[in-house]
């Protein structure tokens, strides 16, 4: 009895030294393909002197809601002139707004710079597609 039970015992640290050596494989393995796959085509870099240009924009924002509030408060009750003030306020307020909405492109602006010979590293050239070029040299005159 005591000889089966150490044969199960045996055979049990067996298995589970079987499943080790796999799962050791299997982790090379996929250690080996992110080492292939993390190679990175490109370098991304963060534009100098943003704090500069945050305060730039800073600055011109606050100075397009003080034109907001001299157009709001100072509307003339003339009738001759307010619908030209009306008019331009609007416009104001379009090209503020419009204004606000590009700089979230521009608050945080990224450089993407290019590896071009890391491509072949990552893919082999077989497996890259044919890259067809039409170039149209007409002439203006023509």
């Amino acid at each position: 009895m005591k000889t089966a039970i150490r044969i199960a015992i045996v055979h049990q640290k067996l298995i589970r030294y079987e499943r080790r050596e796999r799962m050791g494989e299997e982790e090379e393995g996929a250690r080996q393909q992110e080492s292939h796959v993390d190679v990175s085509l490109f370098e991304t870099k963060e534009a100098r002197f943003r704090g500069v240009y945050k305060v730039f924009a800073s600055t011109i924002f606050a100075a397009i809601c003080l034109i907001w509030v001299y157009r709001v408060a100072n509307i003339p009750t003339v009738a001759s002139g307010r619908w030209t003030w009306i008019s331009v306020m609007v416009s104001e307020l379009c090209f503020g707004i419009y204004w606000i909405i590009t700089q979230s492109v521009r608050w945080k602006i990224v450089y993407q710079t290019p590896f071009k010979h890391r491509l072949l590293q990552r893919y082999d050239e077989e497996s890259l597609p044919a890259v067809d070029i039409f170039v149209c040299t007409a002439g203006p005159n023509t």
